[in-house]
């Protein structure tokens, strides 16, 4: 099962989308505008549908995002565990 997130935007003329994998996120990203045609550049990246303790731990957002999916979005329970142990 892969986990859901949501894509909010900084600005406040538009509305977010959800996204399942990065290429889902960057491809909607690089297209999506806001209610005045303008493209929209900064979101915040939130948690919406499995276990959220890593990704708290690690703080992802758009800068780290490529690495969440990449290293740490399917690591397993006890790896994960450690792994927020040790950051925190």
């Amino acid at each position: 099962m892969s986990n859901r997130y949501h894509a909010t935007p900084y600005d406040i003329s538009a509305t977010g989308f959800y996204f399942d994998t990065f290429e889902q996120y960057q491809t909607r990203a690089a297209e999506y505008r806001n209610e005045y045609g303008d493209l929209v550049e900064e979101y915040e990246i939130q948690f919406v549908d499995g276990d959220y303790r890593l990704f708290d731990a690690i703080g992802v957002n758009q800068v780290n995002l490529k690495d969440w999916f990449e290293r740490f979005e399917y690591m397993d329970d006890d790896e994960a565990v450690k792994l927020i142990i040790l950051i925190e």
